[in-house]
């Protein structure tokens, strides 16, 4: 069996291919990144490191500025610290150079009143007493001689007994001093006699005297100085000395008092501070100098803020000038693009000069490269026209063979037709019944004439590239129709022919082209069989997957192998007379309906074409019902 006897007679041109124009330019898909962003992120690429950098030296700046300020408060309270300890041993020095004296060694009160007198003026504020193992003074420069004398206050009196029990120099802590009238504190150096105690020597200064070693003058501003003695009360203060001299210290202060470091703790008005301690190894006193914490953290932000605005001012001038230069670039290159969508529309275009020597230099190239695309463009505009002209040429010669091929059939139909006319016309009688016969075959004569001229419109404009008039059919229904078409010229044939169809579903088709497509497989497998013994035809539409299966089967010689590689291809035939554009024209008629068409060979002899359409919606069945020969 050949192809030519296998397809319908439909054709339709090749399709006329001309060059695609593509623009020349960035894609237009919006999937990638343009030019200006990827300067930018080159830009945020290079200035990061550059930020990053930035905040770990503020950061930097700021634990240093911290780490100053707590330097600076601790190195303060040490220097304070050793002012202090520096005038206690001036002190020291004038009570022992006393306590050696040779009038008081041998009991001359009046003699060492006098020389008393005379050390205290390197002593200013001081004054001296002496008293006995009991606690009683026997002189005091404070008093005139002569004066009764009060006992030492017994804190005093208790330092002398240990001064005398250890021998060494005690220091005293801030008391009331009931001869001076105000808080008092000094040194006192037992001195003894033969070995035994003999007398308890006083160097008495006021408090107020170390008030001037706080330099509180020179202080950064929220600054507290403090000194206290060895039981926490305060010796000398910057703020409100007067009033809380003598009086006990910071509760916090006091419970972190004999260690040195930084602690952190309330003032007596109840402000955070961070004070920094220290305590001196000669009296056992305490200096603190405090920074209020709001202020300390406060030179910490400003250094913070003046060291991150400098880093954004940075920053935001890096970023102009990217711009800046990001502009110089990406305004050419916009400037390329809008040439190549304008050469894309068939117009030229011309580049200025950017005053970049490389994109200059791209932009001349894409000028000239421009020009010699005009140029080939008209060119190939020339010759696709001489294309277009034989293309349709080729295609008036293919619909001129489909023509032919497809016309033979109705035309062959309307000589059999006519013909048995001439055989009713001559018989006698001419009853009733011929009569009928007669009507039933004009008939006939008419739907093929009418026929052959449906096929001419529908070659036509399949060739003209339209898809022609399409609507919503049953399935059924169509391959039915042209199944009764087919069946005229079978029952010549002493064909058995079956038709198993599926009603449930509907095909948007153009049905003349449909119909041609069945009809001429159906015929085409008539022909297949004319010298087999056996002459079955079974038509199966099946619905499934969205889609309509039709496939024709037949009990003929099957395909030849030789055929079978090239079974639609045009003018592939295996027939005498046969032209070979069947299967392809009928091949191009189910394509232009999204569908697909394919043979097989069956093993018990013969061929089934299958082809495919996709399923539009359900419809109901149609009434009629297949019919069996």
């Amino acid at each position: 069996m050949d192809a030519g006897a296998n397809a319908s007679a439909a054709t339709a041109a090749e399709p006329h291919c001309r060059p695609a124009t593509g623009a020349v330019g960035p894609d237009r898909g919006g999937g990638g990144l343009t030019i200006r962003h990827r300067l930018f992120l080159l830009v945020v690429a290079c200035t990061a490191p550059m930020l990053l950098l930035s905040f770990a030296i503020i950061w930097q700046l700021a634990h240093r500025e911290r780490e100053t300020s707590r330097q600076a408060i601790t190195y303060a309270s040490r220097s304070i610290v050793s002012a202090v300890d520096a005038q206690f041993r001036h002190y020291i020095a004038v009570g022992q150079a006393l306590a050696i004296s040779p009038s008081l060694q041998t009991g001359d009160l009046a003699a060492f009143r006098a020389e008393a007198e005379r050390a205290m003026t390197v002593v200013p504020g001081g004054w001296l007493t002496l008293a006995d193992t009991t606690g009683q003074q026997l002189v005091n420069t404070l008093i005139p001689a002569g004066e009764p004398l009060p006992r030492l206050a017994p804190a005093v009196a208790e330092d002398g007994r240990r001064a005398f029990a250890s021998k060494t120099v005690k220091i005293a802590d801030v008391v009331f001093g009931p001869v001076a009238k105000a808080p008092v504190t000094g040194i006192g150096v037992p001195v003894f006699r033969g070995g035994e105690p003999a007398y308890y020597l006083l160097v008495g200064v006021p408090a107020a005297s170390f008030r001037a070693l706080l330099n509180d003058g020179r202080m950064p501003e929220g600054w507290l100085v403090a000194v206290i003695d060895s039981r926490g009360n305060l010796v000398a203060r910057s703020r409100d000395h007067d009033r809380l001299v003598g009086q006990p210290a910071a509760a916090g202060w006091r419970a972190a008092m004999h260690r040195d470091g930084l602690i952190e703790t309330e003032t007596l008005e109840g402000r955070p501070v961070l004070t920094a301690n220290t305590v001196s190894p000669l009296t056992g006193w305490a200096v603190g100098v405090a920074s209020e914490r709001a202020l300390l953290e406060a030179r910490v932000w400003r250094t913070l803020a003046v060291a991150g605005l400098a880093s954004v001012m940075v920053s935001v001038a890096s970023g102009l000038l990217a711009a800046w230069i990001a502009r110089r670039i990406t305004v050419p290159i916009q400037a390329l693009e809008t040439g190549a969508g304008l050469l894309e529309r068939g117009e030229r275009v011309r580049f200025g000069e950017t005053r970049v020597p490389e994109i200059d230099r791209a932009l001349h190239a894409f000028d000239a490269a421009a020009a010699e695309l005009t140029a080939h463009e008209r060119a190939v505009a020339t010759l696709q026209s001489e294309l277009w002209h034989v293309s349709r040429l080729s295609e008036m010669g293919q619909m001129a063979a489909a023509l032919a091929h497809e016309l033979n059939q109705p035309l062959t139909a309307l000589a059999v037709y006519v013909g048995g006319c001439e055989r009713l016309m001559k018989a006698d009688p001419f009853d009733d019944a011929r009569r009928e016969q007669m009507r039933n075959l004009l008939k006939a004569i008419s739907d093929q004439a009418l026929r052959a001229g449906e096929i001419i419109k529908q070659l036509r404009s399949f060739v003209q590239k339209g898809e022609g008039e399409r609507r919503v059919e049953s399935a059924g229904k169509v391959m039915r129709e042209a199944a009764r078409l087919a069946m005229t010229a079978a029952k010549h044939k002493d064909v058995t022919f079956r038709c198993n169809v599926d009603d449930t579903a509907s095909i948007l088709v153009n049905k003349v082209q449909i119909q041609q497509v069945v009809f001429n497989l159906i015929r085409n497998a008539i022909e297949a069989m004319e010298t087999s013994a056996r002459r079955e035809i079974d038509v199966t539409v099946v619905v499934g997957d969205g889609q309509v299966e039709t496939s024709i089967a037949d009990t003929g010689c099957g395909l030849a192998p030789e055929i079978a590689a090239r079974l639609f291809m045009p003018f592939a035939s295996t027939k005498t007379h046969g032209m070979g554009i069947g299967l392809s024209v009928c091949r191009d008629i189910i394509e232009a309906h999204r569908g697909r068409i394919w043979a097989d060979s069956i093993p018990d002899g013969g061929t089934v074409f299958r082809f495919t359409l996709p399923v539009v919606s359900s419809d109901p069945a149609d009434d009629s019902e297949p019919t069996e020969t």
